[in-house]
């Protein structure tokens, strides 16, 4: 009687086990390839075709004209220093930028001024948080909604992007923005509820995901339209000029 011939062996295990193992995990990677790319798309589909972001994704707030046919959208971190200088509110960079590319404009700043910033703007500019640089971003971003329920989400925000002071060294240290939170005379009690609880965190994280998925990876990072544009001013203000005279 023959022996009986046994499979071949890989580490100790049977070889046709294995190999279908690995076939399975292949399959099991293309399926989840195919669906993150549908929900990509589902979601670009959404941002085309709807006047709002996905549910969830609301921005933080906004300037300008709530019912502008234009909207600028901005993904930004409040540690990031080309987003203060794109705000007009960080001259060394601003500087910095001009020596360098042998001039410089503040996007956001100059096309507030063009086109208004109150409720007669032809613009509506929403922010998107997309804290990425450390904790100090994320908790400014809380702070900064927190200041919000009290109507001063616009204060607290301009007040951070023009006191940036390097990345996570303290400036927006747990403190400081308590700090900033009575200097605006903010109910410190019912700010400090909100802060403490993390109460917008879940909204600050469906933003970030919202730019992973419309290709965000850093900031600031713009859309006019709910169409990527170059953080230029130029750039900017020639796609809003386009959307315009539609």
């Amino acid at each position: 009687m023959e022996p009986e011939k046994q499979s071949p062996t890989i580490f100790g295990v049977d070889s046709g086990k294995l190999w279908a193992f690995a076939a399975a995990a292949l399959i099991l990677l293309a399926l989840l390839f195919v669906y993150a790319n549908n929900e990509r798309q589902n979601i670009a589909n959404q941002l085309q075709n709807s006047s709002v972001l996905p549910n969830g994704t609301q921005p933080a707030y906004f300037r300008g004209n709530p019912n502008a046919t234009v909207e600028i959208t901005e993904f930004f971190d409040f540690q990031c220093p080309y987003c203060s200088a794109a705000e007009g509110k960080n001259k060394q960079v601003q500087d910095y930028l001009a020596a360098k590319y042998g001039s410089y404009q503040p996007a956001v700043e100059l096309l507030l001024e063009k086109y208004g910033n109150g409720s007669n703007s032809k613009i509506k500019l929403s922010y998107h948080d997309f804290p990425f640089i450390g904790q100090e971003s994320f908790q400014a971003s809380l702070a900064a909604r927190c200041a919000g329920e009290q109507g001063k989400y616009l204060e607290y925000h301009d007040y951070l992007m023009s006191h940036q002071q390097g990345e996570n060294q303290g400036a927006f240290g747990d403190a400081n923005l308590a700090a900033l939170a009575q200097s605006l005379g903010l109910d410190t009690a019912q700010w400090g509820g909100c802060f403490s609880s993390g109460k917008y965190l879940q909204d600050i994280n469906a933003d970030i995901q919202l730019g992973r998925t419309l290709g965000v990876t850093g900031t600031p990072a713009f859309f006019v339209n709910r169409a990527p544009v170059d953080a230029s001013f130029s750039a900017m203000d020639s796609a809003v000029s386009a959307k315009l005279v539609k």
